[in-house]
């Protein structure tokens, strides 16, 4: 909470109004940069009381990748909502010509951060799933139906991702029909976000599925006894 604060301050404090436009930029930039690194430093110390925490055989590893796996979520949710809502708020009311050429500069950019991360998300995300998961009889777990009602989710996220690639991204500059299916297109990426985020904090409160499978197998194991 005091991470929150202190990043929520740093966000909102206020810059001169006699200051040039480039300095007034540059205290915005810094600001955001005090900002991220409060972020990474607030993810961090998740992952340390994370689950990839507990794993006792591959403690450092597995807390290396769900740090990695956090901070490249983080990194594209909300490149994902701040794109939504920029198109939402801006974009829509400069002139065609002028959507065209920003959405034709903007998308590419944002296309390699989110590959970046969509990358970075599918290694450590696996990584992680294996250290929690380990063996297929414990995704009957509700730690394991649980996992898959995310990975459910997150599929058609990346469809779509897929589809702004390699299908609208083309068609921005010379197309002003393709901006509306971007802004669609985006827009229900961030509401599956907000569907895997909620699906994420089930998953934070439950066993691991390596756990809750090993004891019902030791519980299956122990022998019957019976006592007059």
């Amino acid at each position: 909470v005091g991470r929150l604060g202190l990043m929520a301050a740093v966000l909102c404090l206020p810059l001169s109004p006699r200051q040039p436009a480039d300095e007034e930029h540059r205290g915005w930039s810094y600001s955001l940069l005090w900002a991220t690194g409060l972020g990474g430093v607030l993810l961090l110390t998740l992952s340390l009381v994370s689950h990839g925490a507990a794993t006792l055989e591959i403690p450092a590893t597995a807390v290396c990748a769900e740090f990695l796996h956090l901070l490249a979520a983080a990194f594209w949710g909300g490149g994902l909502f701040h794109l939504a809502l920029s198109l939402l708020q801006g974009l829509w009311a400069a002139a065609p010509e002028v959507r065209r050429t920003a959405l034709a500069a903007l998308v590419p950019r944002f296309s390699l951060l989110a590959g970046l991360c969509v990358s970075t998300v599918i290694i450590t995300g696996g990584c992680s799933a294996w250290a929690q998961v380990t063996v297929l009889p414990a995704l009957r777990t509700p730690y394991g139906m649980t996992l898959l009602v995310k990975l459910a989710l997150v599929l058609p996220l990346l469809g779509l991702g897929a589809l702004n690639l390699l299908w609208v991204r083309p068609r921005l500059a010379r197309q002003d029909t393709a901006g509306y299916w971007l802004y669609w297109g985006v827009t229900v990426e961030a509401l599956l976000v907000v569907l895997i985020l909620g699906a994420v904090g089930i998953l934070t409160s439950l066993e691991p599925a390596r756990q809750v499978a090993a004891q019902q197998r030791n519980a299956s194991k122990r022998p019957l006894t019976l006592q007059d």
